[in-house]
């Protein structure tokens, strides 16, 4: 992958020399730098996650229109390590309940094999940094991070600060297309990780749990409440807080 012209807008990582992000949605960008950005993504995620193109139609979408059907706040940053792209990180942001949604996330592993042990929560600071100032600006406030990963990277995410959610969690295949199919399908072996940044508040609280389950399932992925798996995932929801 090309270099791209350092750009004005991007963020430096602090902690990990070299490396920078820049916004694909970033309101101050051209639309050349953009159409660079949302090929890099795509690049990327079709490496990263092929089993979800959905996203990519996502993006396009907002992209062109502007707007989120979910009424969240859109990011996907690719991330440089010295102008080469190196990566990329989705994150959805929202704004009424304060949960940030951490969707996609891939660094190559030649631009991190050299880093330090904590790079993964230098990196996740930086952009829950981004988040929080965003909506700080907006008079909101982000004080919970939920992201869907496998029990294999528990390690990984529980030195990032996040706290593995002891809930059936359920994500649909397409994303949140899933009404475009005759029946619904979910991903196996799905894990919700939770990370507060309330002092006050633990990430693995009853409090944390409900307000992640409902940011994906209900604000998300939009999902029919009636639906079996959805049910299960609500009830074990509000079983934690009978």
């Amino acid at each position: 992958m090309r270099a791209l012209v350092k750009n004005e807008n991007e963020s430096l990582i602090s902690g990990l020399p070299g490396f920078s992000v820049l916004d694909l949605f970033h309101p101050d960008i051209t639309e050349q730098t953009r159409e660079e950005l949302f090929t890099l993504a795509c690049e990327f995620h079709v490496r990263y996650f092929p089993e979800s193109p959905h996203a990519i139609d996502e993006w396009r979408a907002h992209i062109q229109t502007g707007e989120s059907p979910t009424r969240e706040r859109v990011h996907v940053w690719l991330i440089f390590k010295d102008t080469k792209p190196v990566g990329m990180w989705a994150v959805n942001v929202n704004i009424e309940s304060g949960v940030a949604l951490m969707l996609f996330g891939a660094v190559d592993k030649e631009a991190r094999s050299n880093l330090p042990h904590t790079w993964l929560r230098s990196f996740l600071d930086a952009l829950i940094e981004l988040c929080v100032t965003e909506c700080e600006v907006l008079g909101r406030k982000v004080d919970l991070v939920a992201l869907e990963s496998e029990m294999g990277l528990k390690n990984r995410w529980e030195s990032a600060g996040f706290a593995l959610i002891n809930v059936p969690y359920f994500e649909p295949t397409l994303g949140m297309h899933w009404a475009n199919a005759p029946e619904v399908t979910f991903y196996e072996n799905n894990h919700l990780f939770v990370r507060s940044l309330d002092p006050n508040t633990r990430s693995d609280s009853t409090d944390s749990a409900q307000r992640a389950l409902q940011a994906f399932v209900v604000a998300h992925y939009q999902l029919d409440v009636t639906i079996p798996q959805v049910a299960t995932m609500l009830s074990q929801e509000h079983e934690r807080n009978a």
